[in-house]
């Protein structure tokens, strides 16, 4: 795991000789990071709490009668963020967000290409070209 984050960029080389604990665990950083990025991305607790597979305290009723089904839990639905909606999110490198934001900008630049045909044309009709 350590070797995993020195080559990722998610951790620095040690310093010769000093040696000092992380603000976050190797291992369990990875579960810290997922539930405050799926959290600040709109996903709800019990979502969470089911993606990573806690139990609180046991078998709880909301295990027992709120039966959430698996493509649920990916894709969401009207009233909650599945982990589809938290992709990006939760994804370190800038690339995924950058074709999002490419997508959405690609749909921009075709609704103004859109919009300057018509008054292109509303302008050959009224007779100012």
């Amino acid at each position: 795991m350590s070797s995993l984050l020195l080559r990722t960029g998610l951790r620095r080389p040690p310093t010769e000789g000093v040696v000092k604990r992380l603000e976050i665990m190797m291992d369990h950083g990875f579960r810290k990071f997922f539930e405050t990025n799926a959290f600040r991305a709109g996903m709800g607790e019990e979502y969470i709490r089911r993606l990573q597979g806690h139990k609180r305290g046991g078998k709880v009723l909301s295990d027992a009668y709120n039966k959430i089904e698996e493509e649920e839990l990916l894709e969401g639905d009207n009233k909650h963020v599945g982990y589809i909606g938290i992709i990006d999110q939760l994804t370190i490198s800038e690339e995924h967000r950058l074709k999002g934001k490419v997508e959405k900008l690609q749909i921009e630049v075709s609704k103004v290409d859109g919009i300057l045909t018509d008054l292109a044309e509303l302008r050959k009709s009224i007779g100012l070209e």
